[in-house]
């Protein structure tokens, strides 16, 4: 017993022996006017499956882009480290030099006779005291 219908120019042919005969219910058979029962749930997956690649495509798309993001991220996070170890060092380098340089001109106070280092336009017994300087370095 055949299914419904033949197709225009090949009369007797119906959409199985046509599908037996291509090996495809795809779009060879859409192209027919006769409407079989597979050609729809055939042609709604094969919608489905090329919507699904296209998902899938942008989806990879994404994921690389996300990737480079993450890796340039990474990246300026690794760079702004270092540069933040170079800076706690410089800092500490300054510390030390101006604890130093503290150091130096205490211990020249304290070796300088007395009265030495008052300033020359002040009168010998002054009341003026040098300022001391501050214990800590300043903030920069």
């Amino acid at each position: 017993m055949r299914m419904g219908g033949s197709f225009p120019g090949h009369e007797g042919v119906t959409i199985l022996d046509h599908l037996r005969l291509t090996g495809s219910g795809g779009s060879k058979a859409r192209s027919y006017t006769t409407t079989h029962a597979l050609d729809s749930p055939l042609e709604d997956i094969e919608i489905s499956i090329r919507e699904l690649r296209g998902q899938l495509n942008s989806i990879e798309s994404t994921q690389q882009e996300l990737a480079k993001l993450e890796t340039g991220i990474l990246d300026d996070l690794e760079a702004l480290h270092e540069e933040s170890d170079s800076t706690r060092d410089m800092l500490q380098d300054i510390a030390a030099t101006l604890l130093a340089l503290y150091k130096a001109v205490n211990s020249l106070r304290s070796a300088a006779p007395k009265g030495s280092l008052d300033s020359p336009n002040s009168p010998p017994n002054s009341t003026d005291q040098p300022q001391q300087a501050s214990t800590k370095p300043s903030q920069l």
